[in-house]
């Protein structure tokens, strides 16, 4: 009996988690060229918005992104350790990107204690 019922919890564990994972589409097409529409997680984290426009490191360009707050950023991996990090653009390039895209620059939020 004992065996059943674990078997019949591993079993529906799979089918929750196969309906779990994310199928939508995270771009859309116009002939040729691709948008990046905006992900929506389920993760809690802030949202953000890739943008049409690219930031150029040592001959290498990446997408700029925004954002809840407003905040220009692009997504860099570290060749010493692997790991994922945001390089923030300052206020002068969030502020003209906000502007160009129609949206309001909030900045950091500052608490005052």
């Amino acid at each position: 009996m004992k065996r059943i019922v674990i078997i019949g919890a591993m079993i529906a564990a799979m089918f929750a988690t196969a309906q779990a994972q994310d199928t939508k589409k995270t771009f859309t097409v116009e002939g040729n060229t691709y948008h990046a529409v905006k992900a929506q997680r389920n993760t809690g984290r802030q949202d953000t918005t890739v943008t049409a426009y690219t930031y150029e490191v040592k001959g290498t360009e990446y997408p700029i992104v925004l954002s809840k707050n407003g905040s220009a950023f692009v997504g860099r991996t570290s060749k010493k350790t692997g790991k994922y990090y945001r390089q923030y653009l300052g206020e002068e390039i969030s502020r003209d990107i906000c502007n160009k895209m129609g949206r309001e620059y909030k900045g950091k939020s500052k608490s005052t204690k």
